[in-house]
């Protein structure tokens, strides 16, 4: 009968007709030959016999062996996937005292990722170290676990489905989620970052590193009403980074807890918080050179911080 939930195995995807071929991890000049050499396409399909899959197992195609601390040839030589409609999880999402590997861990040439509009959960270092060009989050994930997307080069955008028409369903953005350290403009390009009105947690370092363009939470008034349909509570420490650039931000009146350095390097950006005072939960040092508004009361907003 059909399950709601089947692993798949990895033997069902031996399609590539590549024999196992490892080698160390410091042998990085070996990278450089792989997009040359038998790339391929994932299809992972939506049933094994008359039973569905729902879920994709954590490591599946990661391209390390963490026990052994080698790269795995055939996995690294994987170029794009196609996630079938059906598959709600896609590796783990909750850490304990392992390492997670990630569903498609340090796969260095993976430049393309079909999401289903089915999927809930995006696990933990399921994308570590790809290189998915345009990273699009269907608007039915609720979940993007811890570093799911961290260090991927290069990429031109980051877009989350239904932030603009308030129709996303994603709740919780991980730490370290999309954090890179190769976060400058001539790499990786400005991206205009819209949260979706239904984010409750940013977690730290989650942005840390990426351009910005500008950033948007999505469901937060700019009229001095504080009337926000956000449901914004939680930001972490560091999760933003503003390269100290000229940015207007404004924050939902739902925004409870600011952790240290939440905007950091933010000594051109002028912050709006639609709150009459600034919590005493938000983090003393949680922007400390940014030009700070709060409501007047009168349908405005009064400068307390760094104005002159």
């Amino acid at each position: 009968e059909n399950s709601s939930s089947i692993e798949v195995d990895e033997d069902y995807f031996n399609e590539a007709n590549i024999s196992p071929f490892y080698k160390d991890y410091i042998e990085q000049e070996f990278l450089s030959e792989i997009p040359n050499k038998n790339a391929y396409t994932v299809n992972i399909p939506n049933k094994v016999g008359n039973k569905n899959i729902t879920e994709i197992k954590e490591g599946l195609f990661s391209g390390y062996d963490v026990i052994n601390e080698i790269l795995i040839e055939p996995n690294i030589r994987i170029k794009s996937t196609n996630i079938p409609e059906g598959i709600k999880k896609i590796g783990k999402t909750t850490e304990d005292s392992d390492f997670v590997a990630g569903v498609f861990l340090y796969n260095f040439h993976l430049s393309e990722v079909n999401f289903p509009s089915t999927l809930k959960e995006i696990g933990i270092n399921d994308f570590y170290f790809s290189s998915i060009t345009d990273i699009v989050i269907p608007k039915s994930v609720e979940t993007i676990g811890i570093q799911a997307f961290a260090e991927v080069f290069p990429f031109n955008s980051l877009t989350f489905e239904g932030a603009n028409d308030r129709t996303s369903q994603l709740e919780t953005i991980g730490a370290s989620a999309f954090a890179t350290d190769l976060g400058l403009p001539e790499i990786i390009p400005e991206i205009n970052l819209i949260i979706p009105a239904s984010v409750k947690t940013i977690s730290t370092f989650a942005f840390v590193g990426i351009p910005l363009a500008s950033l948007t939470f999505a469901g937060t008034s700019t009229d001095g009403s504080g009337n926000d349909s956000s449901l914004l509570v939680n930001i972490g420490r560091k999760a933003f980074d503003l390269n100290n650039q000229n940015h207007t931000i404004y924050l939902p009146s739902t925004l409870t807890n600011v952790g240290s350095r939440a905007f950091d390097k933010a000594s051109l950006a002028s912050i709006y918080i639609n709150k009459l005072t600034i919590p005493e939960t938000f983090d003393s040092v949680w922007s400390n050179d940014a030009k700070k508004y709060i409501l007047n009361g009168t349908g405005g907003y009064t400068c307390i911080e760094n104005c002159s």
